[in-house]
């Protein structure tokens, strides 16, 4: 998840949304799960993060089983 990957990596929200061409403000309702990214978004996203943050990431599916 990229709230995740941000921590881990010790990442401002503020300079991630820079880097994605986004605003800060947009990037927190991402980390929330209040807002899901369009594809272009989401395509940024994971090239930002190395594939460590993938479109799944944002859409709470459990397992099936």
């Amino acid at each position: 998840r990229l709230v995740n990957y941000l921590a881990l990596y010790a990442i401002k929200q503020s300079n991630f949304a820079l880097t994605i061409g986004a605003k800060q403000s947009v990037v927190s309702k991402y980390c929330a799960g209040q807002q899901i990214p369009r594809p272009d978004v989401m395509l940024k996203i994971y090239k930002a993060t190395g594939g460590q943050v993938t479109p799944n990431d944002f859409y709470d599916i459990g397992d099936s089983d």
